[in-house]
Protein backbone atom coordinates (compact mmCIF):
# COMPACT_ATOMS: atom_id res chain seq x y z
CA UNK A 1 0.00 0.00 0.00
CA UNK A 2 1.16 3.36 -0.54
CA UNK A 3 1.61 5.82 1.59
CA UNK A 4 -1.67 7.88 1.78
CA UNK A 5 -4.26 5.82 0.18
CA UNK A 6 -7.60 4.39 1.27
CA UNK A 7 -7.33 0.98 2.98
CA UNK A 8 -9.92 -1.29 1.78
CA UNK A 9 -12.54 -1.07 -0.80
CA UNK A 10 -15.66 0.80 -1.65
CA UNK A 11 -19.17 -0.97 -1.07
CA UNK A 12 -22.07 -0.13 -1.75
CA UNK A 13 -25.17 -0.83 0.47
CA UNK A 14 -28.40 -1.35 -0.07
CA UNK A 15 -31.82 -1.19 1.78
CA UNK A 16 -33.91 -4.33 0.92
CA UNK A 17 -36.93 -1.83 1.64
CA UNK A 18 -36.22 1.44 -0.03
CA UNK A 19 -37.78 1.01 -3.61
CA UNK A 20 -36.16 3.71 -5.11
CA UNK A 21 -32.72 2.00 -5.36
CA UNK A 22 -31.86 0.92 -8.61
CA UNK A 23 -30.90 -2.71 -7.49
CA UNK A 24 -31.67 -6.67 -8.92
CA UNK A 25 -33.29 -8.41 -5.55
CA UNK A 26 -32.02 -11.65 -7.47
CA UNK A 27 -28.79 -10.75 -6.65
CA UNK A 28 -29.21 -11.21 -2.67
CA UNK A 29 -30.47 -15.12 -3.21
CA UNK A 30 -27.70 -17.17 -4.22
CA UNK A 31 -27.40 -20.66 -4.84
CA UNK A 32 -26.08 -21.84 -1.81
CA UNK A 33 -29.93 -20.16 0.07
CA UNK A 34 -31.69 -22.68 -2.66
CA UNK A 35 -29.84 -25.68 -2.55
CA UNK A 36 -31.63 -27.46 0.26
CA UNK A 37 -35.19 -26.50 -1.41
CA UNK A 38 -36.49 -28.68 -4.14
CA UNK A 39 -38.67 -26.23 -6.23
CA UNK A 40 -41.45 -28.93 -6.50
CA UNK A 41 -41.95 -29.23 -2.80
CA UNK A 42 -41.31 -25.88 -1.56
CA UNK A 43 -41.51 -23.59 -4.53
CA UNK A 44 -41.78 -20.48 -2.17
CA UNK A 45 -39.75 -21.13 0.77
CA UNK A 46 -38.19 -17.30 1.53
CA UNK A 47 -40.92 -16.31 3.59
CA UNK A 48 -39.40 -13.54 5.61
CA UNK A 49 -38.21 -11.72 2.64
CA UNK A 50 -41.63 -12.10 0.92
CA UNK A 51 -43.63 -11.17 3.52
CA UNK A 52 -41.58 -7.93 4.11
CA UNK A 53 -41.46 -7.14 0.24
CA UNK A 54 -45.41 -8.13 0.10
CA UNK A 55 -46.38 -5.65 3.43
CA UNK A 56 -44.33 -2.61 1.35
CA UNK A 57 -46.09 -3.24 -1.97
CA UNK A 58 -49.79 -4.16 -0.45
CA UNK A 59 -50.99 -0.73 -0.88
CA UNK A 60 -50.65 -1.22 -4.94
CA UNK A 61 -51.98 -4.39 -4.82
CA UNK A 62 -55.00 -3.46 -3.55
CA UNK A 63 -55.44 -0.90 -6.18
CA UNK A 64 -56.16 -3.86 -8.29
CA UNK A 65 -59.70 -3.84 -7.46
CA UNK A 66 -60.22 0.50 -8.21
CA UNK A 67 -58.02 -0.49 -11.60
CA UNK A 68 -58.83 -3.99 -13.17
CA UNK A 69 -57.31 -3.01 -16.43
CA UNK A 70 -54.37 -2.68 -14.54
CA UNK A 71 -53.82 -6.40 -12.74
CA UNK A 72 -51.75 -7.96 -15.04
CA UNK A 73 -49.08 -5.11 -15.29
CA UNK A 74 -49.31 -4.62 -10.91
CA UNK A 75 -49.30 -8.27 -10.69
CA UNK A 76 -45.75 -8.94 -13.05
CA UNK A 77 -44.05 -6.40 -11.35
CA UNK A 78 -44.62 -7.85 -7.82
CA UNK A 79 -44.46 -11.46 -8.83
CA UNK A 80 -41.36 -11.02 -10.37
CA UNK A 81 -39.64 -9.90 -7.09
CA UNK A 82 -41.37 -12.13 -5.21
CA UNK A 83 -40.16 -15.06 -7.98
CA UNK A 84 -36.43 -13.41 -7.88
CA UNK A 85 -36.54 -13.93 -3.56
CA UNK A 86 -37.02 -17.56 -4.00
CA UNK A 87 -34.39 -18.09 -6.48
CA UNK A 88 -36.97 -18.09 -9.60
CA UNK A 89 -35.62 -16.63 -12.91
CA UNK A 90 -38.29 -15.37 -15.92
CA UNK A 91 -37.75 -17.89 -18.52
CA UNK A 92 -39.14 -14.69 -21.52
CA UNK A 93 -38.65 -18.00 -24.42
CA UNK A 94 -41.44 -19.71 -22.52
CA UNK A 95 -43.89 -16.70 -21.81
CA UNK A 96 -43.54 -15.90 -25.45
CA UNK A 97 -44.10 -19.81 -26.40
CA UNK A 98 -47.27 -19.22 -24.16
CA UNK A 99 -48.72 -15.74 -24.43
CA UNK A 100 -52.22 -16.66 -27.10
CA UNK A 101 -54.70 -13.56 -28.03
CA UNK A 102 -56.56 -14.68 -25.44
CA UNK A 103 -54.22 -15.85 -22.35
CA UNK A 104 -51.11 -14.08 -20.88
CA UNK A 105 -48.65 -16.50 -19.38
CA UNK A 106 -45.55 -14.88 -17.26
CA UNK A 107 -43.14 -17.98 -16.54
CA UNK A 108 -40.52 -18.43 -14.47
CA UNK A 109 -37.77 -21.19 -14.54
CA UNK A 110 -36.04 -22.26 -11.08
CA UNK A 111 -32.65 -20.34 -11.76
CA UNK A 112 -30.97 -20.95 -9.02
CA UNK A 113 -32.13 -24.62 -7.49
CA UNK A 114 -29.84 -27.63 -8.19
CA UNK A 115 -32.70 -29.37 -9.11
CA UNK A 116 -34.44 -28.05 -12.32
CA UNK A 117 -37.05 -30.34 -12.15
CA UNK A 118 -39.82 -27.39 -12.06
CA UNK A 119 -41.88 -24.18 -13.54
CA UNK A 120 -43.50 -21.56 -11.76
CA UNK A 121 -46.30 -19.57 -13.24
CA UNK A 122 -48.07 -16.45 -12.48
CA UNK A 123 -51.74 -16.90 -12.08
CA UNK A 124 -53.34 -13.62 -13.25
CA UNK A 125 -57.21 -14.86 -12.43
CA UNK A 126 -56.81 -13.07 -9.38
CA UNK A 127 -56.18 -10.12 -7.67
CA UNK A 128 -53.82 -10.97 -5.07
CA UNK A 129 -50.77 -12.73 -6.05
CA UNK A 130 -50.55 -16.44 -6.61
CA UNK A 131 -48.95 -18.80 -9.03
CA UNK A 132 -49.38 -22.27 -10.66
CA UNK A 133 -47.23 -24.82 -10.30
CA UNK A 134 -45.50 -26.87 -13.27
CA UNK A 135 -43.41 -30.13 -13.25
CA UNK A 136 -40.39 -30.29 -15.81
CA UNK A 137 -42.99 -31.62 -18.66
CA UNK A 138 -45.49 -28.52 -18.03
CA UNK A 139 -48.09 -30.04 -16.34
CA UNK A 140 -49.52 -28.34 -13.43
CA UNK A 141 -49.00 -30.22 -10.00
CA UNK A 142 -50.73 -27.06 -7.42
CA UNK A 143 -51.10 -23.45 -6.81
CA UNK A 144 -49.39 -21.32 -4.16
CA UNK A 145 -49.97 -17.78 -2.35
CA UNK A 146 -47.80 -15.10 -2.65
CA UNK A 147 -46.59 -16.17 1.14
CA UNK A 148 -45.83 -20.02 0.21
CA UNK A 149 -49.00 -21.75 1.50
CA UNK A 150 -50.49 -24.20 -0.71
CA UNK A 151 -54.08 -22.85 -1.87
CA UNK A 152 -54.72 -25.68 -4.49
CA UNK A 153 -54.32 -28.82 -6.22
CA UNK A 154 -53.22 -29.99 -9.51
CA UNK A 155 -55.72 -30.00 -12.32
CA UNK A 156 -55.55 -33.05 -13.97
CA UNK A 157 -57.57 -31.63 -17.15
CA UNK A 158 -54.84 -29.64 -18.81
CA UNK A 159 -56.25 -26.16 -18.73
CA UNK A 160 -53.50 -24.93 -16.44
CA UNK A 161 -50.60 -27.34 -17.86
CA UNK A 162 -47.92 -24.84 -19.93
CA UNK A 163 -45.80 -25.54 -23.40
CA UNK A 164 -42.12 -26.63 -22.83
CA UNK A 165 -41.07 -27.91 -26.42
Amino acid sequence: MIKGEKCGQDAEIYNLYDRDQAFRLSNFVSRHDCKPYNPVESPLWNTGATGAYHKSVKEKLDSIKEHPGQNIAILSECADVIAQLNGWELDEGLTKRNKTDTKYRRIYRPGKYPRKNAYLSIDFEKPEIYFELHDKRGRHIGEYRWDGLRSGDADTSGGHDIKVC
